[in-house]
């Protein structure tokens, strides 16, 4: 006789020991005249085994989990170093634009303004500027240099005009020793 589903869920239940004693004895009863119904038990018994035996294989030995934490761990620890690094950045980062704001407003409320330049002596490449008023420094003077083309490579300030002219006259004397040298007709004499 085939096995119904009342029997199988019955077989369930006396395989989990979830059976009162008085079930129990019925159904052992049943079991030894069904050949059937004790087949199926069996059947059921068998596949217990093997979803246990296969869990069982599923299940991670001791080795395995102490990897697996050390690689979270590890990564755990990865990941906060560079969450601290990257606070870090973001700090000079707002730092660093600040400077720029601070830097273009700094422009924006002194720009530089332009002067009259009096070229004192044309063939040094160097010009003293009218004075200039600056917001931190009062009066400055400044000394433009120039190379052979006239471009500006340099401005040198001071803050009185004798020292600006002085500053022009050396460099005037140092642009003409660097021509002679070029020329070839530097003395001996200029050396000492």
């Amino acid at each position: 006789m085939p096995v119904n589903e009342t029997d199988l869920e019955q077989l369930e239940t006396y395989l989990d020991d979830e059976l009162s004693p008085e079930e129990v004895r019925e159904l052992d009863r049943r079991l030894a005249t069904d050949s059937a119904l004790a087949d199926q038990l069996d059947e059921l018994r068998a596949q217990r085994a093997l979803r246990v035996s296969m869990f069982r294989a599923m299940e991670p030995n001791d080795g395995e989990v102490e990897s697996l934490l050390k690689r979270v761990d590890g990564n755990l620890h990865r990941q906060a170093h560079w969450s601290k690094l990257l606070g870090r950045l973001r700090y000079i980062g707002s730092a660093a634009a600040c400077l720029f704001v601070g830097f273009m407003i700094s422009h924006a409320i002194w720009p530089t303004q332009p002067h009259d330049e009096i070229n004192t002596s044309p063939n040094t490449g160097s010009h003293v500027a009218q004075p200039v008023v600056s917001p931190t420094h009062g009066q400055i003077y400044q000394v433009v240099l120039q190379d052979e083309n006239g471009n500006v490579i340099g401005v040198q300030n001071f803050d009185n005009l004798n020292d600006a002219r002085e500053f022009q006259n050396d460099v005037g004397q140092l642009q003409s020793k660097h021509r002679q040298i070029q020329n070839g007709i530097r003395l001996i004499q200029d050396s000492f």
